[in-house]
């Protein structure tokens, strides 16, 4: 026994149980605590299940970080997968629709502008989505309107950003500038607010082409609830 009359065994115990809660103290976790002693996970918390962690140790620091850096490392693996699905998902329903006749843009161009919010005797549509808009210019192509009998305006917060991007529709969509008025510079613009700002078109003498789309819209509609309505797994 040795001179102090505490038996080495416990003594060593001790300084071990002394080393484990100063590691605790410096942000060790009870796992790395565990591994550093050579002691079970059970034991290393027994030790020091009395000591709090110190949140702002360097250590503690240290594996904050590298867990934040894990999150990100998984979250950038999910968003890679995401986008991959995604892009399969969407390059599978491309080859599914194929090319489009002049019958399917008419059918189209008719929901979609009935859906954007009409004019009863005025054909205006507004929209922010260049591919969008390229189908109601084919549409209005196949009722007998070229992009230089059409007029265009740029719905925009901004009024420094409104020639840019008039210049900008222009340009994608293959449209003569001269054809836009001054643009419309609105506080409020819904889903307007990138710096293109939504375009509107419109086309003249419109009227009968708004009646016909309505018929078209009608039909489409009719056909679609009487197909549902005689399904018989929907009875």
């Amino acid at each position: 026994m040795p001179a102090g009359g505490v038996p080495s065994g416990l003594a060593a115990s001790g300084r071990r149980r002394a080393e484990a809660a100063e590691l605790r103290k410096i942000g060790w976790s009870i796992n790395d605590i565990a591994v550093r002693m050579g002691i079970a996970k059970s034991t290393a918390f027994a030790w020091v299940r009395h000591v709090p962690p110190d949140p702002g140790s360097e250590r503690a620091r240290m594996k904050h970080e590298l867990a934040k850096l894990r999150i990100a490392a998984r979250w950038d693996a999910f968003r890679e997968e995401r986008d991959r699905h995604r892009a399969d998902v969407r390059a599978a329903a491309m080859g599914e629709v194929g090319g489009l006749s002049d019958r399917d843009t008419l059918l189209l161009g008719a929901v979609v502008y009935q859906c954007g919010g009409v004019k009863p005797d005025r054909f205006v549509f507004t929209g922010d989505d260049p591919d969008l808009l390229l189908l109601v210019l084919k549409f209005l192509h196949l009722h007998g309107y070229g992009p230089g009998d059409l007029s265009y305006r740029v719905n925009i917060r901004d009024a420094a950003d409104a020639e840019a991007a008039a210049d900008w529709w222009a340009r994608v969509l293959g449209i003569p500038r001269e054809r836009f008025r001054n643009a419309a510079v609105r506080r409020h613009v819904p889903g307007g607010g990138h710096h293109h700002g939504r375009l509107a078109v419109t086309a003249p003498r419109s009227r009968e082409l708004c009646w016909r789309i309505e018929g078209v819209v009608a039909a489409i509609a009719g056909e679609a609830s009487s197909a549902y309505r005689l399904r018989p797994e929907d009875r």
